[in-house]
């Protein structure tokens, strides 16, 4: 009788046991960008999910349309990441697929779907330098044009006088905008007068823009103010 008390005490405890140890769960999967089913411009669009674990995280894989991509992941704690990933999309359908998993090989595999849809919206060109009131003296002036696009610059052709002058283009850090933004850089001689310069711009889905501005070259340094 002792025996099969003893035995039947033992499992009671191995149920009382099973019965308060923690469930082991996989990852969650939450705040999906962009939402499922949404649709997003076509150009620069941010792709991202953020991971809750029951235990600490260990790794993230992200897929767009099947192919590996690599994502930025911004740690919040060893349980919580925020994962990003930025693409220059051009119009069409799009599966994300996030896999988490944590540090008992637990995973979990989410998809969903998007589309950039809509209009390709021009670039948008600003003359930065020089400015509306500045005047540089005769000799070297330098031409700077901001470019705002949705997209890479495929083409960037700046003329001065209607003459193609030799450029730089620089990537800007961005200014809170989900667009591109860059400099069209140039250095040339100028003599005294009016000058006009000419900015044409074409983005990587062939949306093109057309800038005009007239600059100021005075003959000497007592004119200028710059």
């Amino acid at each position: 009788m002792t025996k099969w008390l003893t035995a039947l005490a033992g499992v009671i405890l191995v149920l009382l046991l099973l019965l308060t140890m923690p469930v082991a769960t996989s990852p969650g999967i939450v705040d999906l960008l962009p939402p499922p089913g949404s649709t997003t411009p076509p150009g620069l669009v941010t792709i991202g999910a953020t991971l809750v674990g029951g235990r600490p995280l260990q790794r993230v894989e992200l897929q767009l349309n099947g192919r590996p991509v690599q994502p930025a992941v911004f740690v919040r704690d060893e349980r919580t990441w925020v994962v990003r990933y930025q693409a220059e999309l051009p119009a069409g359908a799009y599966t994300v697929t996030v896999t988490a998993t944590d540090d008992r090989g637990h995973s979990r595999t989410h998809s969903w779907d998007f589309t950039a849809l809509g209009l390709r919206q021009p670039p948008i060109l600003a003359l930065v330098e020089p400015g509306p009131e500045t005047r540089f003296a005769r000799g070297v002036v330098p031409i700077t044009v901001r470019v705002e696009a949705q997209g890479n610059i495929g083409e960037a052709l700046l003329l001065v006088d209607g003459r193609p002058v030799p450029v730089e283009l620089t990537l800007m850090p961005h200014e809170g905008s989900d667009k591109l933004v860059r400099h069209i850089d140039a250095v040339l001689w100028l003599d005294a007068g009016k000058h006009r310069v000419e900015a044409r711009v074409t983005d990587e889905y062939g949306a093109s823009s057309t800038g005009e501005w007239t600059l100021t070259v005075v003959a000497s340094e007592a004119e200028a103010n710059a």
